[in-house]
């Protein structure tokens, strides 16, 4: 979890997807806070993350300390502070903005 999120961290012009693609299986499930479903499989959270950097390029995650992290097996749980400035329009996960 950690080297996924200072890779985030870092943004797109890093590696970072070559390690989102490597952190995340293929049939990973993504829960976001007030999302009822949560997101199914690596492309679609690949290409929602995409979308989270148009509306928040400079967002980072303050993973050092994280709030929570929780880990058992291949299941990561993290809670962490969030700050970015939104430069577009949200994407919802319906596709509408």
């Amino acid at each position: 979890m950690q080297t996924l999120d200072d890779a985030w961290n870092a943004g797109p012009k890093s590696n970072l997807w070559d390690t989102f693609r490597k952190r995340h299986t293929e049939d990973v499930a993504v829960y976001w806070p007030g999302q009822a479903e949560p997101t199914r499989g690596r492309d679609n959270h690949d290409l929602e993350s995409v979308e989270f950097f148009k509306t928040f390029p400079d967002n980072h995650l303050i993973n050092r300390p994280y709030k929570i992290l929780l880990q058992q097996g291949n299941h990561t749980c993290s809670v962490a502070d969030f700050y970015g400035t939104m430069k577009g329009p949200m994407k919802m996960p319906d596709g509408k903005m």
